[in-house]
């Protein structure tokens, strides 16, 4: 098992990459629990966490999308979507998957590519960056997940919604308004930097 953790406080400044953004993630389930991951409610892509037992805490609503249908809350283990296949297009059982071993294991395992289909048999690549939340005395107390499709529209998503609220910006002549959707742009612009480096 891992012998540093991840509990440490959460970084000021926006993370610039999957692994970034996912080392935030679970240092701040480490810190403060599943509630406070509520901010990554609007990431446009899956973001999920499991207590040590696996047992789903937290996913954003990309999840939903995602997975064809809503995890249930303290019932869930591992994974969220319906079914995973791996790169030799055999299924995934859920206590196998890279997010139980991550756990498991108290190792990170950034990267991993699979599919996930969906109750209605739709199917969508992913690769996945599993990150176990470590405290202080080295004891895994759950796990983060961050799932990127590698269909990429979802960062094509924020850089049009970018370039609009720059250009909405340019626009209007209320100074709070501006600033609010230069903000905005900002934000656009630094959650696809975290799709592009998946």
């Amino acid at each position: 098992m891992a012998t540093n953790n991840n509990c440490e406080t959460v970084a000021a400044t926006p993370p610039r990459s999957a692994d970034e953004f996912v080392n935030a993630a679970a240092a701040l389930l480490c810190a403060h629990g599943p509630g406070h991951l509520a901010r990554f409610n609007p990431f446009p892509v899956p973001v999920y966490a499991t207590d040590a037992r696996g047992t789903i805490t937290y996913f954003n609503p990309a999840c939903v999308d995602f997975a064809g249908r809503t995890p249930a809350l303290g019932v869930d283990q591992w994974c969220i979507s319906w079914k995973m296949i791996d790169q030799a297009g055999l299924q995934v059982l859920h206590d196998n998957c890279q997010m139980a071993i991550t756990v498991r294991e108290g190792l990170a395992a950034h990267g991993w590519e699979a599919i996930a289909e969906r109750p209605d048999g739709g199917r969508t690549p992913f690769r996945a960056f599993p990150t176990p939340a470590i405290d202080e005395l080295g004891t895994v107390i759950g796990g983060v997940n961050l799932l990127v499709p590698l269909d990429r529209a979802a960062e094509t998503k924020l850089i049009a919604a970018a370039d609009k609220c720059r250009k909405l910006a340019r626009w209007v002549s209320d100074d709070q308004a501006s600033l609010s959707l230069t903000h905005m742009a900002s934000e656009y612009e630094d959650q696809a930097a975290v799709l592009r480096l998946a």
